[in-house]
């Protein structure tokens, strides 16, 4: 169960050595990242959660266009194989 808490201690001082240096970045990105649990329950609370499913297709890439999908072939099996 502490698996993952040993790694975090590890690059904890060279992570945080990163954020000094990019602390104009960092000041922003903790904004949006204090807004988007917000947001996220305003959607949960609305029941508009599936309006962002419908947005992006299986792989959580945001889709465009659909492009239709290929067509695989039947799988043959073994008697169609067989001659008469």
């Amino acid at each position: 169960m502490t698996a993952p808490f040993v790694p975090a201690a590890v690059f904890a001082r060279p992570l945080r050595g990163r954020m000094n240096r990019n602390r104009k970045y960092v000041v922003h990105m903790k904004k949006v990242m204090g807004v988007m649990p917000i947001r996220l329950a305003v959607l949960v609370a609305t029941g508009s959660v599936n309006a962002i499913a419908a947005v992006t297709d299986e792989s959580g890439r945001a889709s465009g266009p659909r492009r239709p999908r290929k067509q695989r072939p039947a799988p043959s099996t073994a008697r169609s194989r067989m001659r008469p």
